[in-house]
């Protein structure tokens, strides 16, 4: 094995130390020091390039329970102080199943302390602090069945809608349960906290070696809420450790890169909607040129827990490549690994995001390195490995007919794709055979850019559970498209997949002088 597991280990308890590391922070910019230091010998070239970001920090929070004090945790982004007492009779407790189907009693909320119990997927507390918020509460106390504290960003708006948004005036804190119940039961009680937002810059490590043609990128986010073991301490760790190693073993002939991202838990310097991945979203807008021109792969490692390493990429060429390591699951918008999606670049995100939800370690104290087995590390290793490894064996090999064969596949899994759109995907096809394979792996960038659509529930401000997925050639009626402000039914998603598919027929036609250029394998 090139890695050795306890490298990654001490790598991660070196990033550690560092604390709670928020985009913006000088905890950020001593932890990316560090990193640089410890990376520069391996590279011909590190640069920390600066993110505009607004930064957030809890100075602190705490409630005083007959004569005890417990910690809490404000959730971001708000700014304020909190000094709240309140008695018995001033609170009420609701069932977050009722909140978020909006049974909300009538007149019993106004003013009052609300203690809500907190819901199977942490991120539904944003929706849960937002219903509640226009009630117009003192306090909203979440009460974690999972015996611990957790950060999860509260805003004024639900859904990804790339508009401006604003944190809530009404503070909101999360308490473990059994502290909560000793609050409800007291006949007074007193939460103090305090936090505050201002502009700041984080920053994007970027660090190259050169070795050849093409670029893969090795990606992860090192800011993280609270301890952030899973998420994303280890992935950093991991990514450091397999840039380090990698390259003289087998991406030889290609230039291998890593990135790690800042404010990937948000925010940007603007607050909205879609508050997070501002890190990977601005390089990948400020590099698109070259990116678009080299990239062969970007991976990136997010939430390394337990040991299911779950593969998520919305790209065919990888999809073609990696189909015999596990099931391939489409990009999501909660990864890095989206930004180069949206772009049309080739990338992929090695997670188990849903398992870290399912046991409630999620943006908690209990996501600590002491809870990560060795076999998680281990797994993530080797399907990392594996990954790469598949990447340099294709750095030579472009086979059309394979990502043909992967994107009918996938059609297929989908249920099948309307009929126009696959008349004009044929006709596509047949022209994409008469270029070069240079041009084919141009063009098809662009084609996975304009086949790809991410997704949102429209009914997701009136039901929790609802999350974002992403979809090739696929359109729904029960959805709109992300941005919310781009297609809302299914017949204009439809026209506009059969127009980008013809518009590109149309370049490749150009590109390739409709059968006078070489003819792919």
């Amino acid at each position: 094995m090139i890695i050795d597991f306890r490298d990654v280990l001490n790598t991660a308890s070196s990033i550690a130390r560092f604390g709670e590391v928020v985009g913006g922070m000088q905890s950020e910019l001593s932890l990316l020091e560090y990193i640089r230091s410890f990376v520069e010998e391996s590279s011909d070239e590190v640069v920390l390039e600066p993110v505009p970001v607004t930064t957030w920090t809890e100075d602190y929070c705490y409630v005083e329970v007959e004569g005890k004090t417990y910690r809490c945790a404000i959730q971001p982004p708000y700014s304020g102080s909190i000094d709240i007492e309140f008695r018995e009779g001033e609170t009420i407790f609701l069932n977050h199943d009722k909140v978020l189907s909006r049974e909300l009693p009538e007149k019993k909320i106004y003013g009052k302390v609300v203690v809500v119990n907190t819901p199977r997927d942490p991120d539904d507390i944003a929706t849960i602090a937002a219903i509640l918020s226009t009630r117009n509460p003192r306090l909203l106390i979440l009460s974690d069945t999972s015996e611990t504290i957790r950060r999860i960003v509260v805003l004024n708006k639900l859904v990804a809608m790339y508009e401006n948004a604003e944190s809530l005036d009404i503070p909101t804190i999360v308490l473990p349960g059994s502290v909560v119940r000793r609050v409800l039961a007291a006949s007074a009680s007193r939460v103090l906290g305090s936090s505050h937002t201002f502009k700041s810059h984080g920053y994007n490590l970027l660090a190259r070696r050169h070795s050849g043609g093409g670029n893969v990128i090795l990606v992860a986010h090192h800011d993280h809420w609270l301890t952030g073991a899973s998420d994303n301490v280890l992935g950093v760790a991991l990514a450091i450790n397999l840039y380090r190693r990698c390259l003289e073993r087998f991406l030889k002939n290609t230039d291998i890169s890593l990135a790690l991202f800042t404010a990937e838990e948000g925010f940007p310097e603007t607050l909205n909607s879609f508050y997070w991945l501002v890190g990977s979203r601005h390089f990948v807008a400020k590099h698109y040129d070259k990116l678009i021109e080299e990239l062969l792969a970007a991976v990136n490692i997010d939430v390394v827990y337990g040991e299911n390493a779950r593969i998520s990429t919305s790209n065919p060429i990888l999809m073609s490549v990696l189909r015999d390591l596990n099931t391939i699951e489409n990009d999501s918008i909660v990864f890095d690994s989206f930004s180069f999606t949206q772009a049309g670049l080739p990338s992929l995100t090695l997670h188990s995001f849903q398992e870290a939800i399912t046991r409630g370690i999620y943006h908690s104290e209990l996501d600590a390195l002491e809870s990560i087995s060795i076999n998680t590390i281990e797994v993530f290793t080797e399907k990392a490995v594996q990954i790469l490894k598949k990447i340099a064996e294709y750095r030579d090999r472009y086979v059309l007919r394979d990502v043909e064969s992967v994107l009918s596949n996938e059609i297929v899994r989908q249920g099948g794709v309307n009929l126009d759109v696959a008349e004009s995907l044929y006709s596509f096809f047949e022209e994409l055979r008469k270029c070069s394979e240079y041009s084919v792996w141009s063009i098809f960038k662009v084609f996975t850019r304009v086949s790809t659509r991410t997704f949102v529930n429209s009914d997701i401000g009136n039901k929790f559970g609802v999350r974002e997925f992403t979809a090739f050639l696929q359109c729904f009626s029960n959805t709109f498209n992300i941005p919310v402000n781009g297609l809302r039914n299914a017949v204009e998603c439809y026209e506009s997949y059969k127009f980008n598919i013809d518009l590109l027929k149309y370049i490749v036609c150009e590109v390739c002088k409709c059968g006078h250029g070489e003819t792919s394998g």
